[in-house]
């Protein structure tokens, strides 16, 4: 976290846990914030032949693999930018907060609509006002062909453990549901994936 932040351009936005029980077990996942192109070329300068080849390397000794890709928010996200210069550069202990990260796959036909469709779909809440389950943190998709054409993410912040445990009892999900418990119909085949996400004590934004 420190040592990505001495470059202005980039700094660590979440450090995320996947929640026990919830998808593949001891997997982690992380976002990074860029300022432009020119700042993601120096980042992968700095992994590839700089001085985070020494913290990649070791991180690889401690794990399977890795993937990863490049999105930019949709124009109806909450999240459109973030002052990285105002983000700390070391870690400072906050309250735990958990999200739903649901992972949409448009049908390629249907792309073009695919993230107003979802919009126009989507049954949680946009913004912090509304009461319920989740709300709407940040929505992406991928950036050129760093990902796959037609997905969509929607990052939703978990308002309330209690409703979700009782959505994992009795299935029903109630207002502020995220996408994969609840949504209106669409032009496309709307699959998906899930994963409930903990975010570290530490992790710069919470």
């Amino acid at each position: 976290m420190p040592a990505v932040a001495t470059d202005p351009g980039s700094r660590l936005l979440w450090y995320f846990n996947h929640a026990h029980g919830s998808s593949i077990s001891f997997n982690v996942a992380t976002i990074t914030g860029l300022e432009d192109w020119e700042a993601w070329g120096r980042l992968q300068e700095r992994v590839q032949s700089g001085d985070l080849q020494g913290v990649a390397h070791r991180a690889d000794t401690m794990r399977y693999g890795t993937v990863a890709e490049i999105v930019e928010p949709l124009a109806w996200s909450p999240l459109q930018s973030v002052l990285l210069q105002d983000l700390p550069a070391t870690p400072s202990e906050h309250d735990r907060t958990m999200y739903v990260e649901d992972t949409l796959f448009a049908d390629t036909e249907a792309f073009a609509s695919g993230p107003d469709a979802v919009r126009a779909a989507y049954r949680g809440n946009i913004d912090a006002s509304g009461a319920g389950l989740t709300e709407l943190t940040a929505a992406f998709r991928p950036v050129g062909v760093s990902g796959r054409r037609g997905e969509i993410v929607l990052l939703q912040r978990i308002r309330d453990l209690g409703i979700l445990a009782q959505l994992y009892l009795d299935g029903e999900a109630g207002p502020g549901a995220p996408w994969s418990a609840d949504h209106a119909p669409t032009p496309f085949t709307d699959t998906w994936t899930t994963r409930v996400l903990r975010a570290a004590p530490w992790s710069p934004l919470p």
